[in-house]
């Protein structure tokens, strides 16, 4: 049992890479060849595991080449020099990382254009389209206490984004990753698709992140969002910051809306799943913002119907994601309420005058 030796070893020809949704929930074609070998003493075997793949894509990533080779003992995973080809560019992850939290780590990635779209194994509130990139970092510490340094660039990239059903694209900037910190000098892109009917919006981000903070600035612009049953029309967004604790940060600043529609729910809200965001906005409208509330083509005669034009100059929005709250002053200008069938007009000053002159 003391002698070192082979003691099992295994190979593959041509599997199909969508063997991975075992793993991951995303899309994988192509196939790949695999070799594995169980080595050494029984009591602490060394698992070593090779597999080589030609024109692939991984979670809708294409490669023309991935050539991975990773091998386990006792509690440490070593990557030795795993490769991802696409033309001339190459990428490649090396180093080993405990699996256990007592082991110190030392891992290196470089990550160049689609290579940076194996983030998209990782989440799917992020989609990594294309576009020019770059992620160097050298990683090492404890699990429990990790050292990062390194950076990321981005240039012309292109993205999904879960929360808002949309493509962010032209992304522009960089990130620098000190400690467990990571710093964000600018970050500009272009949010336009469906759900802003066209409409360019340029947005621009800065600031830091951290395991327990996160300390964000949104920089000041016109937006056009468009989104059914909730909310459609321009908004300015003004000093807006999402600051505080990672587990429950604060969205806070000002905002105007114009021209623009508010969807209100006959039924209270379900509480709301995902990040525990907590609000602190002040808002204020311009000209031809309306409230609406009811389905027209709803049978139930007793369904309220409403389409009021509202106006406030100090509006908060505080409380959470899951139980907002609203705290403020708003105008009715003009519109219509309908109850049981019957229907309520909210005459506008001028048509005020006509009856009472």
């Amino acid at each position: 049992v003391g002698i070192s030796q082979t003691l099992l070893a295994c190979g593959a020809e041509k599997m199909p890479l969508d063997i991975l949704q075992l793993l991951f929930d995303r899309d994988f074609t192509g196939t790949f060849d695999l070799t594995a070998s169980v080595e050494g003493r029984l009591a602490n075997p060394r698992i070593i595991a090779a597999a080589v793949g030609q024109k692939v894509s991984l979670a809708g990533i294409p490669f023309d080449q991935i050539s991975l080779s990773v091998s386990k003992q006792s509690d440490r995973l070593r990557f030795d020099n795993c490769l991802f080809r696409q033309g001339k560019t190459v990428s490649f992850i090396d180093g080993e990382i405990p699996l256990t939290g007592r082991g110190s780590f030392d891992l290196r990635l470089n990550l160049k254009d689609n290579a940076f779209g194996l983030i998209n194994l990782l989440t799917d509130q992020v989609t990594w389209r294309d576009g020019r990139a770059a992620v160097t970092i050298e990683a090492g510490g404890t699990l429990n206490n990790p050292r990062f340094s390194g950076g990321i660039w981005l240039n012309n990239g292109r993205l999904y984004v879960k929360a808002i059903d949309s493509e962010i694209k032209k992304l522009n900037g960089s990130a620098e990753l000190t400690g467990q910190t990571l710093t964000i000098p600018a970050l500009t892109g272009v949010w336009q698709g469906e759900r802003t009917k066209n409409y360019q919006n340029h947005l621009g981000l800065s600031g830091t992140i951290d395991p327990n903070n996160l300390d964000l600035a949104l920089a000041p612009t016109w937006i056009y969002a468009d989104f059914p049953n909730l909310f459609s029309g321009a908004v300015n967004l003004n000093s807006i910051k999402l600051s505080g604790p990672a587990g429950g940060p604060t969205l806070s600043g000002r905002i105007e809306l114009d021209n623009a529609l508010i969807a209100l729910a006959n039924k209270p809200p379900t509480a709301a799943k995902g990040l525990p965001l907590n609000f602190d906005l002040q808002v204020k409208t311009r000209k031809n913002v309306y409230a609406a509330m009811g389905d027209v083509s709803a049978l139930d005669l007793s369904n309220i119907l409403m389409n009021l034009e509202i106006s406030t100059d100090d509006l908060t929005i505080a409380g959470s994601l899951a139980e907002p709250s609203l705290d403020g002053q708003v105008l009715l200008k003009r519109g219509m309420v309908t109850i049981f069938n019957r229907e309520f007009s909210l005459l506008s000053v001028d048509s005020q005058q006509a009856y009472f002159p």
